[in-house]
């Protein structure tokens, strides 16, 4: 937290400035760790208790190690420091002046965490899924643009230090719990601005099982009535979304290090997330090779990912809403390539046998974004792929006629 203080600003470590409600925080763990017979999960409860307590962010980085090698475990327990939300920080790359100073002086610039916890049981049968994209990763590294010309985050030759799993949600408090318009699917973390990530330890995926079963059948009906031609309505499957997904956030640990993933400044959050969606569809032919998925499902990830989010209600606002910016990159994308058309009556078309090389080009230009650095190169980009046409503003219009979808309460029986 920073304060001004006269003429200078201070820094208040969090363990200093919520010293209170750490402190609480703290007490419960170690009594939980005290009732576990798992001795990984109780040295996780220890290290986050301590890590509340102290300012050492050793402390937080040995309860990030050993939080993210639970991978059998029963329960999941989490408390978030994730940055993506600090809209403000990265904006000092952008002042040239400020810039060569924190250059100067060898500042990093890291965003301001947010706080939650979560709490959830583990699901077996869906993790074994998740397991079994986690194997393929490494080969993955070897078909990532520019491959020869940095040191891959993953490789075949590394022991890939990722667990995944799927869970049935219990709890989600604090900055988790706030009032927003959807609750993600999935999460990975550390962050790459964290110190385990830094030391060498590794990432955990956590997915949200309730969360992307949340489905409104008669909107999702009138949805693909008007908008997508009834020769593909079969090709709809909410499931299809999780694959695409688990793409996803299995992208964010392939590709150039946290240090090219930073650097485009303000625009690095909408990068790395293109980033992450690209891998996610260029790939998928390749879950299919390997006997993961089957032709069907392909054309099943490749429809529900183009109906379900590029179809935007409204054009983004930058830099704010990054993923909705990714999205339109992605439509305009699909639509440069011939993967996808609208026809006369303006429903959509898709080329199933465009769609993944249309993204492969497109990652092949985020990471020749991250490796130059250049946060002007990466404002380039997205203001080529961001624009917004009569097609565009027909397809929010509709979308607002649709209605706004419906809250929903998730409730689970174990």
């Amino acid at each position: 937290m920073v304060r001004r203080k006269n003429d200078s600003l201070i820094a208040i470590d969090y363990t200093d400035f919520f010293k209170e409600d750490f402190s609480k925080i703290a007490n419960e763990l170690v009594e939980a760790s005290l009732l576990t017979t798992d001795e990984n999960f109780k040295k996780y409860l220890i290290y986050q208790a301590k890590a509340l307590k102290e300012n050492d962010q050793t402390l937080d980085a040995k309860a990030d190690k050993y939080w993210s090698t639970l991978q059998t475990e029963p329960l999941e327990f989490t408390i978030s420091r994730e940055n993506y939300d600090d809209e403000m920080t990265s904006t000092v790359l952008e002042n040239n002046e400020l810039k060569s100073l924190i250059e100067k002086h060898k500042i990093e610039v890291v965003a301001k965490d947010k706080l939650g916890a979560r709490v959830g049981i583990t699901n077996h049968k869906g993790t074994e899924l998740l397991l079994k994209f986690k194997d393929t990763m490494g080969q993955l590294s070897s078909l990532m643009p520019y491959s020869n010309t940095y040191t891959q985050t993953i490789s075949n030759a590394k022991e890939l230090k990722q667990t995944m799993v799927d869970v049935d949600l219990i709890a989600l408090t604090g900055d988790y719990a706030e009032a927003r318009g959807g609750i993600t699917i999935a999460q990975n973390l550390p962050n790459n601005d964290k110190l385990s990530i830094k030391q060498g330890n590794g990432r955990r995926n956590v997915y949200h099982r309730q969360v992307r079963q949340s489905y409104d059948a008669k909107r999702t009906k009138l949805h693909l009535d008007t908008f997508l031609h009834p020769s593909f309505h079969q090709y709809y499957n909410v499931e299809a979304d999780h694959i695409f997904v688990i793409g996803h956030e299995n992208g964010h640990s392939l590709g150039p290090s946290s240090e090219y993933q930073n650097s485009p400044g303000i625009c690095k959050s909408i990068i790395e997330e293109n980033k992450a969606d690209s891998i996610s569809i260029s790939f998928m032919p390749e879950y299919v090779k390997r006997g993961i998925i089957t032709d069907y499902q392909l054309k099943e990830i490749y429809t529900t990912w183009i109906t379900r989010r590029l179809l935007l209600r409204s054009k983004p606002i930058f830099p704010t809403e990054t993923y909705k910016i990714v999205d339109l990159i992605e439509f305009n994308i699909l639509l440069e390539y011939g993967a996808i058309h609208f026809d006369e009556n303006k429903l959509l078309h898709i080329d199933f046998d465009k769609v993944s090389p249309a993204i492969y080009n497109l990652l092949e230009k985020v990471i020749d974004i991250q490796l130059s650095k250049s946060p002007t190169k990466a404002k380039a980009h997205i203001d080529k792929y961001t624009t917004w046409s009569n097609l565009h503003e027909y397809i929010a219009t509709t979308q607002k006629k649709l209605g706004v979808k419906k809250y929903k309460n998730i409730v689970s029986y174990f």
